[in-house]
């Protein structure tokens, strides 16, 4: 299946991502905000894990078209506007409007809602804030706060790729486990 890792997807008039492929796709240390119609669109079966995903307006996350359509994930932060959910699935007819929904389902047992905290995501910088810094603009800045998607992902990852130190876990989002981690 396709593996879509370290993406920026952002203010697109449909689906972030929409899938109708095989199914057993990837997403993994990615970062979607402010997709008009959701984060994730999907026929088939899509492990969605380490990203942060933000519904900027009153729509679904994810949403399930079918009756093959299976999203699942774990070590993900959701970020809800007023009147967003986290999925739908259209052959169930049934609408997840809290985490603890799809948790239920069996997904993301270990995903939470939260600000991330980005640095500026309306002009595109989804680099976490972090009090020992981030980076912008070719240069390392320290925040004020730092984001809960710092250090939050799966632990059998390692974080090889991130600067030292590293809190010897993978940051959520887009720049995880790159040399542009907060």
């Amino acid at each position: 299946g396709v593996r879509f890792q370290n993406g920026r997807v952002w203010g697109n008039r449909n689906y972030g991502y929409f899938t109708e492929g095989q199914g057993g796709e990837q997403i993994l240390s990615s970062t979607f905000w402010g997709n008009n119609r959701g984060a994730i669109g999907a026929r088939r079966g899509v492990a969605v894990s380490n990203c942060i995903l933000c519904a900027t307006g009153a729509v679904p996350i994810y949403v399930e078209l079918g009756a093959e359509a299976d999203i699942f994930g774990d070590y993900n932060m959701y970020n809800l506007a007023a009147g967003a959910v986290i999925a739908t699935n259209s052959a169930k007819m049934v609408s997840y409007q809290k985490l603890n929904q799809w948790q239920a389902k069996g997904a993301d047992g270990r995903s939470f809602i939260e600000n991330p905290r980005f640095v500026a995501p309306t002009n595109g910088n989804f680099h976490l804030q972090s009090l020992a810094g981030y980076w912008s603009n070719g240069l390392w800045t320290a925040a004020t706060q730092t984001s809960w998607a710092v250090d939050a992902g799966d632990p059998d990852v390692a974080p090889t790729n991130e600067p030292f130190p590293n809190g010897g876990r993978l940051n959520l989002g887009a720049y995880g486990n790159t040399d542009e981690a907060s």
